[in-house]
């Protein structure tokens, strides 16, 4: 088994703080789990070893075996599939990247914010007022009232610095908050329902439409070079100011001014609409899954957009690629154009930089396909965010489709319906006629099968499960399992 070095940043104490030990030992003990999968992103996964032996602590007994994932995909997913492969009862995702909500199916999920940077809340709503104040053109635009944005790891501070910031400003200001999943656990008491709520890069604001967003004046309370900070660009494109006033907490001396957040919002969409007017070219197109089984809807929201392509005479083809990168995209040649389902701009970005064919995300399908229109008043202004893709109405038939043989990821092979799977031929009109469907027939499917190698199967409940130990520590040119005598050897 391998052996991780646990960093020593960050005391005991600290950790247990950051990464709520207590809730996690409550979630564990109503979701009376035998597995546990803690999931943690790049940034913090030098922190897991730490983290999960200091938890072992406060878990009840009897304990959970902990079992420690990754994050898999880009802003932080809920990887219901790793988990399946250790048949995790529970899992606890760590991190800032928890705005997406976990599939359906998936074990019950405790979401953790993770560290909290250290921030003064009256330096940082001094710094939003004076950045609102660039934002403002005119007399008009300085009476405007406010949303405060405010990234995960500050969300505590939120209602804080709106309070000063409006004290400042002398207008109404709002704070987002945490969606609800992320918010409240399973077996913890949900709080009143605080009425409208509109999603905002991932955040939920109190406001009741469109319309109230498109008239206020918009701060980030987090790191413009985030994930959100670019999504948020983006979606606040079209409110007062036409840009988006960014604020660092851990620098609010050094606020990411107006000019630069519109020519930053501008570029974007430039690049965003080019993409686009591409894409109305193309006639073959591809539908992948950026993050497969990993976030919610992503199989209904590929199968709406598969149908809406047939529907517009185009030639659709839905691929299971895994992790969707530049030289996987290069294998379909053939195909003109790419729907990226579950991607933000920031990949479709970098995809696209390697890519020669355009790759948009579902939201904009409906813009190419001339169902919807570019940047519209009355819906937000670019978002993709899935919950906002206008998904067909009859998404519940698309994702139920015969013709789509099914595949236990978990398992690595072929689910037991596979066997049972037919494709209609649709010159036949006979329904009830032997003659009217023929077996699948998979060229690669048939080369797996005959593999012969070993050692990637997935062995599920064989594997001997061992306590984690620190293990060999130096570089390559010279480990050392113990530490030397004084006389050396």
């Amino acid at each position: 088994m391998a052996s991780i070095v646990a960093s020593s940043e960050g005391s005991s104490a600290t950790r247990a703080a950051d990464f709520e030990y207590e809730r996690v030992a409550r979630f564990v003990a109503h979701a009376a789990c035998k597995r546990l999968a803690l999931q943690f992103p790049d940034a913090l996964l030098s922190l897991s070893p730490a983290v999960a032996m200091e938890l072992e602590a406060f878990l009840p007994d009897p304990k959970p075996e902990v079992y420690v994932l990754g994050d898999p995909a880009p802003g932080g997913a809920v990887d219901c599939v790793a988990a399946a492969h250790v048949d995790a009862d529970a899992i606890v995702h760590y991190g800032p990247d928890c705005l997406a909500p976990a599939p359906a199916g998936a074990p019950p999920v405790l979401f953790v914010v993770g560290p909290r940077p250290a921030a003064d809340a009256s330096a940082v709503a001094a710094a939003v007022g004076a950045a609102l104040r660039a934002l403002a053109e005119d007399e008009a635009d300085a009476a405007a009232d406010v949303l405060i944005l405010a990234a995960p790891e500050y969300a505590a501070r939120a209602v804080a610095v709106s309070d000063l910031v409006a004290a400042d400003l002398g207008v109404a200001v709002v704070a987002s908050a945490l969606p609800r999943h992320a918010r409240v656990g399973p077996g913890e008491d949900a709080p009143a329902d605080a009425g409208p709520a509109l999603n905002v890069a991932g955040l939920v604001a109190p406001l009741d439409a469109e319309a109230d967003l498109r008239r206020r004046r918009v701060a980030l309370v987090g790191a413009a070079s985030t994930r959100l900070g670019g999504a948020a660009a983006l979606r606040c494109a079209g409110c007062v100011g036409g840009a988006l006033a960014v604020v660092d907490p851990l620098r609010p001396d050094r606020a990411f001014g107006a000019d630069g957040a519109r020519r930053t919002a501008a570029r974007a969409l430039a690049k965003r609409h080019h993409a686009l007017s591409r894409a109305r070219r193309a006639t073959r197109w591809g539908v992948c899954a950026a993050a497969a089984g990993r976030l919610r809807d992503v199989s209904e929201v590929a199968a709406s957009c598969d149908a809406a392509l047939r529907a517009a005479g185009r030639s659709s083809y839905v691929l299971a690629v895994g992790p969707v990168t530049p030289t996987k995209l290069a294998n379909f040649a053939e195909l003109e154009a790419f729907v990226i389902v579950g991607a933000d701009h920031g990949l479709l970005d970098a995809l696209a930089a390697e890519s020669n064919a355009p790759l948009i995300s579902p939201n904009e399908l409906a813009v190419v396909l001339g169902d919807a229109e570019w940047l519209p008043e009355d819906a937000p202004f670019y978002s993709c965010d899935l919950g906002d893709v206008a998904v067909a109405e009859d998404r519940e038939a698309a994702a139920d489709d015969d013709d789509a043989p099914t595949f236990d990821l978990s398992a690595g092979h072929a689910g037991d319906a596979f066997a049972d799977r037919r494709v209609r031929l649709a010159y036949d009109d006979d329904d009830d006629a032997e003659t009217a469907v023929v077996a699948w027939k998979s060229a690669a499917a048939d080369f797996l099968n005959a593999r012969d190698w070993r050692g990637l199967e997935v062995a599920r409940g064989e594997t001997p499960v061992r306590p984690a130990v620190e293990g060999r520590t130096g570089v390559a040119s010279g480990y050392a399992q113990e530490e030397r005598d004084e006389g050396g050897s």
